[in-house]
C-alpha cells in the first residue's frame, strides 16, 4: 500500500501562529479596555466601622451610576473613633473627581 504524506510549509505555522497570538492579544486587550484597566483613576480612602462581607472589587455607585471599583480593605491599628476600624481605598474613575465633594458620605449597600 502507498503512503501518502502530507506537508505544511514552514512559513504557513509561523503565520497561523502569528496570527493566533495576535488574535489571543487582541481579545486580552479589548477584555482589560472595557472592564476600565486603561482609563485613568485616583484613589479615595473611606472609614466604615465594619464589613458584612467580601469588599475587594465591588462596584462603588455615585448617585447611583457605577464610578469605580473597591480596590483594597485594611484594619486599622489604633483608630482614634470606633467608626473608624477598618479602612477602605476606592479606586474611582477621574471623570468623576469633580463630582465628589470634600464632605460627601459613604454607605455600604
Amino acid at each position: 500500500m502507498a503512503e501518502i504524506t502530507i506537508r505544511i510549509p514552514d512559513k504557513a505555522i509561523k503565520i497561523a501562529a502569528v496570527v493566533v497570538g495576535a488574535v489571543v492579544l487582541a481579545m486580552f486587550a479589548g477584555r482589560q479596555w472595557s472592564s476600565g484597566v486603561f482609563r485613568p483613576h485616583y484613589e479615595l480612602q473611606v472609614f466604615i466601622p465594619k464589613v458584612d462581607g467580601p469588599l475587594v472589587g465591588s462596584q462603588v455607585r455615585l448617585n447611583g451610576l457605577p464610578v469605580g471599583k473597591v480596590s483594597k480593605v485594611q484594619f486599622e491599628d489604633h483608630p482614634a473613633d470606633p467608626d473608624r476600624n477598618i479602612r477602605v481605598t476606592l479606586r474611582i474613575e477621574k471623570q468623576y473627581q469633580s463630582a465628589i465633594r470634600t464632605e460627601a458620605t459613604a454607605r455600604l449597600e
